[in-house]
């Protein structure tokens, strides 16, 4: 539903509205976070030189595009 919808619905203004769904989706980051987060941590371990190997790869290869691109 639509800001203007909600707010019909429940007669309140737009902007409750909003702050509310604001809040609300806030909220919902944080409890994500707090049930997930530690999951999500472990999920993508840094593998040391690897890591560096295809870090310096990306970068040339960006690098390599933006020069061709006339984006420097």
């Amino acid at each position: 539903m639509s800001v203007e919808e909600t707010a019909e619905l429940l007669d309140l203004r737009a902007e409750t509205v909003k702050t509310r769904l604001h809040r609300a989706r806030r909220l919902l980051k944080l409890a994500l976070e707090k049930q997930i987060g530690p999951v999500l941590t472990g999920a993508f371990p840094f593998a040391g030189r690897r890591c560096e190997r295809m870090t310096e790869e990306v970068l040339r290869r960006l690098s390599t595009h933006a020069h061709d691109s006339g984006n420097l």
